[in-house]
């Protein structure tokens, strides 16, 4: 018996593990894409059979290219750690950031309204922008935010609708946060308190 239960104990961690790995990018340890798509298709179901309010902000690298060309991959993947850092140190527990390919992220702020969404976007965006790299240029991010519209979205509008917004962080001149229906959002509105 004892035999049996120390082997479902192996068994039952070794699952985890193995779910862990299924569900999590392996350079940064944020959600991977598909677990994502499913975590995003529930907080939807959530908000519309509740009517809470849900946000998603989704933002790439600016110049990212440059990075890996002019320094390489290793100083890239440095680069998006620090990113992926920056977005962990941001957001709740109840919320979900992803790595959603390459140089793009995707966060899933449920229960939060759009301008809160903004602020979590913009104190991303300050810490990126203020994090030492060890070489001499600055990193930023371009920052979409949209709000799901629970009378008219769904997952895949309120992807459309950030990636949106994230076009025109970056039409707003890069190292910018742009929320659809509020507009540019600038390090003047962070407040200095949490969420």
């Amino acid at each position: 018996s004892h035999f049996i239960r120390v082997s479902e104990e192996e068994l039952y961690t070794a699952n985890q593990r193995l779910s862990q790995l299924a569900s999590r990018d392996a350079l940064t340890n944020l959600l991977n894409r598909r677990e994502m798509e499913r975590v995003l298709k529930e907080a939807v179901a959530y908000a519309q059979e509740n009517k809470t309010p849900l946000s998603v902000i989704l933002m790439d690298i600016d110049h990212f290219k440059g990075v890996n060309d002019t320094y390489g991959h290793d100083m890239g993947d440095k680069v998006i750690l620090t990113v992926a850092d920056a977005i962990s140190h941001t957001i709740r527990g109840s919320d979900s950031g992803c790595r959603w390919g390459g140089d793009e992220f995707f966060i899933i702020l449920a229960g939060a309204p759009l301008a809160v969404a903004g602020r979590v976007g913009e104190r991303i965006r300050r810490t990126v922008e203020s994090s030492k790299m060890p070489f001499d240029r600055s990193v930023t991010v371009s920052v979409g935010v949209a709000a799901f519209d629970v009378e008219r979205d769904n997952e895949l509008q309120l992807f459309k609708n950030a990636d949106e917004a994230l076009y025109q962080a970056k039409k707003a001149g890069r190292n910018a946060v742009y929320a659809l229906g509020l507009g540019r959002v600038n390090s003047v509105e962070e407040g200095a308190g949490a969420q």
